[in-house]
């Protein structure tokens, strides 16, 4: 099944870095959700640490999904953007090629 892209190369390229940039300020978020979860657990026992170690544990959970759909949307941009230049090579290819062949009908080559 062929695509039809509507956008550029670099288009395709600055989502990647911005998903990219999305992914390393939830992994931040996701170390220091973490950290104040060990803390919880390291430094407090009654009912109400365990509601927060609960939330903590939850939040955590949906950060690290967020971040799994942000590595699926990278791989499928990165896998974009290798067809589209593997196709521009291909072009170059056969541009090449018709050079050569022109080339050799001009000075009688066969």
């Amino acid at each position: 099944m062929s695509m039809a892209l509507r956008y550029s190369r670099q288009v395709y390229q600055n989502k990647f870095d911005e998903l990219d940039g999305y992914n390393k300020q939830l992994s931040d978020h996701l170390d220091t959700l973490e950290d104040l979860r060990d803390q919880i657990k390291n430094y407090w026992d009654d009912d109400i640490a365990q509601g927060y170690f609960e939330n903590l544990t939850t939040q955590i959970l949906k950060v690290r999904q967020v971040m799994h759909n942000i590595d699926g949307m990278k791989n499928l941009y990165s896998k974009t953007i290798g067809e589209m230049d593997a196709q521009k090579n291909a072009g170059f290819e056969v541009i090449d090629d018709i050079k050569d062949l022109v080339t050799g009908i001009a000075f009688g080559d066969k």
